[in-house]
């Protein structure tokens, strides 16, 4: 889904689509990590839920 919706704001350009969609993936990763180790209390863990809202949101959507 993060190919396609990143493909779709690239306008069919598929140039970087794959390098864009990994670096995402990792950023999720790695704030997952920092969120899970936090208290629950954290700033980690609210940014957290509020970063993946977004992502889920503007996936849902898609791109058109």
């Amino acid at each position: 889904m993060i190919r396609d919706v990143v493909l779709g704001a690239r306008e069919g350009n598929p140039t970087g689509v794959e390098s864009v969609a990994l670096l995402l993936a990792a950023a999720v990763s790695y704030r997952h990590s920092v969120a899970r180790h936090a208290d629950d209390e954290s700033a980690a863990k609210a940014e957290m839920t509020r970063e993946l809202r977004f992502l889920a949101e503007a996936l849902d959507a898609g791109v058109g």
